[in-house]
Parts: structure tokens; sequence; C-alpha cells
């Protein structure tokens, strides 16, 4: 079981991040919904290790974690099939391949990213992801530079490396059919500063059941109810980082300070 217990973060001063709690455990897919700007891809960096928690303990078990971030952060100096063979999971060569194909890339192996479009790459980087031998797979926003039908394609692609490899996942996501659709569990974060606004466990759902699409309708009309959004699968869009928005606000409020003791008399 990965446990994330009362995690605190903030940034100049403005708190983010409000004593999230969440579990799940290594069966599960849970997916992270909430409000442009709340923190959910400084929830993952925690998760990570990119960032230090200001408090609360995240509990992992040691595992290594794999990450797809909304960038494909591809070496550009590295062809495709070198790229995804640098994640060193097991089979060398010959998985990366068989990766490759899977996320329809075959016949691209020797390409540069350069040569690559914005799809291609993001689909390579969950290649490289997926060929990285971790135990705890995060993802953010994974699928939103592919168009609807390689998003379904995509997520079909996780959900089936996940059932081979049983691989524990997490993943932000604006769009709650595509949540709904993969997840095992759904958290639903509040806005800034954020807490875990709601939970929904979905680990015993048959989506081809009619009783249960009609208790995962239920749990999305609850869920947009919780964020605050009109009807529909997808939440809208916003910044994409919020440590960049305060990145901002915090140079424009330097360069006021710095201007404001030369106009004082």
């Amino acid at each position: 079981m990965f446990v994330i217990s009362g995690l605190e973060k903030g940034f100049a001063g403005l708190p983010v991040l409000d004593r999230i709690d969440l579990e799940f455990g290594e069966d599960d897919i849970l997916a992270l919904a909430g409000p442009s700007g709340c923190g959910k891809t400084t929830l993952l960096d925690l998760i990570g290790g990119l960032l230090a928690p200001d408090a609360g303990r995240i509990e992992l078990g040691g595992v290594r974690i794999g990450r797809v971030f909304q960038e494909d952060r591809l070496l550009p100096w590295l062809t495709l099939e070198e790229n995804v063979a640098a994640a060193g999971g097991a089979g060398g060569r010959k998985a990366a391949a068989d990766l490759i194909a899977r996320v329809g890339l075959a016949g691209f192996e020797r390409s540069f990213p350069a040569a690559l479009s914005g799809g291609m790459r993001q689909r390579a980087a969950l290649a490289r992801a997926l060929h990285f031998p971790c135990g705890l797979l995060l993802l953010d926003e994974p699928f939103k530079s592919l168009d609807p039908g390689l998003r379904g394609e995509m997520l079909d692609l996780l959900l089936a490396v996940r059932r081979e490899r049983r691989l524990p996942a997490l993943f932000v996501t604006h769009d709650l059919d595509e949540a709904l659709a993969a997840a095992t569990r759904l958290a639903i974060l509040g806005p800034r500063p954020a807490r875990v606004a709601g939970r929904f466990d979905l680990g015993e759902v048959d989506r081809r059941r009619p009783a249960d699409r009609r208790e995962l309708a239920a749990v999305k009309r609850e869920a947009l109810e919780l964020l605050g959004a009109p009807g529909g699968g997808t939440l809208p869009a916003g910044p994409r980082s919020n440590r960049a928005h305060l990145t901002f606000v915090i140079r424009i409020l330097l360069v006021i300070a710095e201007w404001i003791p030369d106009k004082v008399v």
C-alpha cells in the first residue's frame, strides 16, 4: 500500500497543497483530477522526489518510480529507439522495439526527436516510461497532445502493460471520462490550497454492465459538482504550471519593489 499522509507544500509563502491524504495499492490506478493550478503536478513532483514536502509523509516502500511528464523530455541527440532503450528495461532493444510498435511508431526507430511531431514524441515518452523497470508509474496528463482516437489506444496500452506487469500508476487528467474508463480509484482535489475534496473506489466496477455504467455516470456527476465544472467530461484548461505562475508574480513584485524607492520622495 502506498500512503500519502498530511502532505503540505507551498511556494514563496503561498500554500499550494494542504494536508493531502491518499492511499492506493499495488493493483491500483489512481486518477487525480482538480481545477487548473491546484497543485496536481506539484503533488507528482513530491511523490517522485523532485520536491521536498513542507510537512507530511510519503510512504512508497522504496519502489523505483517512472514518470511521464507533460513535456516529452526526449534526449535530442538520441534516436527514438535509443531514447526508449535508454530506460534500461528487461529485454533490452527487443523489448524497446516492441513498445515502439505498440505506440504506433514502428518505422521511426532511427528518427531523432526533432523530426517527430508533438504527438509522436509524447507517444515515444510513454513507451520509454513503460520500458523503465519501475514499481510505480506517475503520469502527468500523458495523452493531452493526442487526438481522441490515439488517446483511447494509448490508454488501452497503459492498461494492458499495467496488467502484464502488475504496475500501479497515478495519473493526472483533466478528462473525467478518461479517468472513469481506466482508474480503480479517483481522487478530486479542491482549489488552492488544495485538499482532497472527494474519493471514489472504482475497483469493483464492471464497465460492461449497464448497472455499473449508471454508477459511473453518478460518480461523474458528483465529481463534476465537487469541481464546480459544467456538464461534460473535460475540465477547463488553465495555467500549465502553478510554480511558473508564482514565479511570474514574484518577479513582478520584485520589479515593483525596485521601482518604488526611486519614486518615493
